[in-house]
């Protein structure tokens, strides 16, 4: 938490994390997109970000043909969601290997690649600065609580 990062730029005005689990199986993909506050975009017409993200592959997964995360140039996208444009760019694309941690400004375009076989197991992680409308009341307490 906050008392780890204390006293560094990451923990000034630090709101709390939110986290999930994706299991993508043959066939499966993950369209381009940027990682933001979906309520605050729906309800006001404002694009808010996490602070930083992050992808770990904790779990271990047998062979996988595709699943690649693939993240866009900076700039790519920036007038709004250009999947064209993303797919058209040098991408940078990194494998699925287990116990990587890929850190990344998700403000970025990025998509995972279809899968194509095996399971693919990973744990996504992103860093507030702001509460999200679309957070849950547990990121709320957390950004009431002392530091």
């Amino acid at each position: 938490g906050a008392r780890v990062w204390g006293g560094q730029e990451v923990a000034d005005g630090f709101a709390g994390l939110e986290y999930w689990c994706s299991v993508q199986r043959a066939g499966e993909t993950k369209q381009w997109h940027q990682d933001k506050d979906e309520a605050r975009l729906l309800r006001e017409g404002v694009h808010a970000f996490p602070t930083l993200g992050a992808v770990f592959y904790g779990r271990a997964h047998g062979p996988l043909s595709g699943g690649m995360l693939e993240i866009a140039p900076v700039g790519v996208g920036r007038g709004g969601l250009d999947p064209e444009a993303a797919a058209a760019a040098d991408s940078e694309r990194i494998a699925p290997e287990f116990n990587r941690l890929v850190v990344f400004d998700t403000r970025r375009l990025h998509r995972v690649t279809p899968l194509r076989a095996g399971t693919r197991y990973s744990f996504q992680i992103n860093l507030w600065h702001s509460r999200p409308l679309s957070a849950g009341p547990e990121l709320a307490d957390r950004a009431r609580s002392p530091r």
